[in-house]
């Protein structure tokens, strides 16, 4: 009897946690069905900022998501908790938009909003990282609200508050931590052992502190000079480390150069190159760097190549059943590749780089130098300047723009200005000088606002600073 009625138990028990287990599961997938779409856009409106980008619309959105998980936990009509979620829909949505608009309207601001949470202004400079966010309040306002004018002044404001933070931040944070680096520095004698790189990183904290007292909007460079200095001086405790090893007898200068030499045996290696390292390292490193530079013109050359077959494919359908438009489209295209590859033979590669962008060709100039801060073309940039003449004169018309470029040191509108002044100086100069064919010439300079490489390295910011002329053949 005892059994039978333990078995009548376990039964019901068993089949009551079946039931559980299927509404659970039935219960999951109504509300799979119900939230998945919202659930996504939700996660889209945190991805695209929308909280900070369109507020107001982002917090009604946001409240009527919320209402409606609330009323389906409470177990309300169906019909209700759709209503909520559609207007939650249409809020978010809109919200993207505003968000969307918002980023065009108010790129220079969230870049300097950036920049200065990144320099921890929020901790170090607190009052004005929050003033600057309540009048970039205002600017959201005033956009949700369809007033550009109002958005766009505010907007300003934030950004020349948040840029006095970040400053403000750097001189309070990242110019104390450097110091304190240096004096561990002095405790440690690296004026003894590496007295070089010490004094290198102290005179990269006075360059650093010098440009944040000269221009108080400009932190690119005074930012940049600090982290060098930050760098330096962290490298000459590590080297103060290393020579005080050789000098008590715990490594051995050849140890020491055998050690330096594995990473370049690496790399070389890698590439597929014998490393004769036994007179120095500069033999290598320049192969090294030449075989770096292939595979770039390479990656460049294969990113043509499948836009070249695109265009070739959508002629195709374009023209689909014309053999003779077909075969029109090819040759262009086999046309605009020979006119690149004899251009590009006309240059060294010191001299100019050249890519193809559609059916446009641009020479990148990398070796028309100019002065600092100067826009005169010199004697020294007339080798150049006649290579290019002779690759415009390849095509029989051409529409050019003549591109100016600058690295992000120095303010945004100075470098606007030097990147016009010198993108002009080359028009004028090709208009006056220079014997061409039929063509449309246009100049323009747009600062620092299309980097190439990073600005933080020296070698990114020489790549950055250049004049770019694009071919369209006509």
């Amino acid at each position: 009897m005892t059994t039978r009625l333990l078995q009548l138990c376990s039964c019901i028990v068993f089949m009551a946690i079946a039931h559980v287990s299927v509404a659970d599961k039935a219960s999951d997938q109504l509300r799979t069905n119900l939230f998945d779409e919202i659930d996504n856009l939700y996660a889209l409106t945190q991805k695209e900022q929308a909280k900070s980008l369109s507020p107001n619309t982002y917090a009604a959105g946001y409240k009527n998501y919320l209402a409606a998980q609330n009323d389906y936990k409470k177990g309300k009509k169906l019909s209700s908790i759709k209503k909520r979620i559609a207007k939650a829909r249409g809020q978010f949505e809109k919200a993207l938009e505003t968000s969307s608009y918002a980023k065009i309207t108010f790129a220079d601001t969230l870049k300097a909003r950036e920049d200065a949470f990144k320099a921890s202004s929020a901790t170090y400079t607190a009052k004005e990282w929050q003033k600057a966010e309540g009048i970039f309040r205002k600017a959201t306002n005033s956009l949700e609200k369809g007033s550009l004018k109002n958005a766009q002044r505010y907007g300003k404001d934030a950004e020349k508050i948040y840029r006095s933070a970040e400053l403000g931040a750097i001189k309070n944070n990242s110019l104390n931590e450097t110091r304190e680096l240096l004096k561990k520095a002095d405790s440690l004698k690296v004026k003894k052992y590496a007295p070089l790189t010490l004094a290198k990183a102290k005179s990269l904290l006075t360059q650093a502190e010098q440009a944040l007292n000269e221009n108080r909007y400009d932190i690119d460079e005074p930012r940049n000079l600090v982290r060098q200095a930050q760098y330096e001086a962290n490298h000459g405790i590590y080297l103060t480390g290393i020579i005080k090893k050789v000098r008590a007898g715990k490594l051995s200068y050849e140890q020491v150069i055998l050690d330096y030499e594995r990473p370049l045996l690496a790399i070389a290696g890698s590439a597929d190159i014998v490393a004769n390292l036994d007179s120095g390292h500069k033999e290598t490193t320049a192969e090294i760097i030449e075989y770096i530079e292939n595979l770039q013109n390479t990656s460049s050359q294969l990113t043509q190549d499948v836009a070249d077959m695109e265009a070739s494919m959508a002629s195709m359908q374009k023209e689909l059943g014309s053999l003779s438009s077909e075969r029109v489209g090819l040759k262009q295209i086999e046309q605009q590749r020979k006119q690149a590859e004899r251009i590009e033979r006309m240059f060294g590669r010191d001299e100019a780089q050249v890519l193809r962008k559609g059916n446009s060709i641009i020479l990148r100039l990398i070796g028309l130098n100019f002065a600092v801060n100067k826009s005169d073309l010199t004697g020294k940039n007339l080798p150049l300047l006649r290579k290019v003449e002779k690759a415009i004169n390849v095509f029989d018309a051409a529409s050019l723009n003549v591109e100016g470029h600058t690295d992000s040191f120095g303010s945004d509108q100075s470098n606007l200005k030097l990147s016009q002044a010198r993108a002009l100086s080359v028009q004028d100069f090709m208009l006056t000088r220079m014997d061409l064919k039929k063509v449309q010439i246009k100049a323009a300079g747009f600062g620092e606002t299309r980097p190439l490489a990073n600005n933080e390295t020296v070698e990114g910011r020489q790549k950055n600073r250049r004049i770019d002329i694009v071919i369209v053949p006509l």
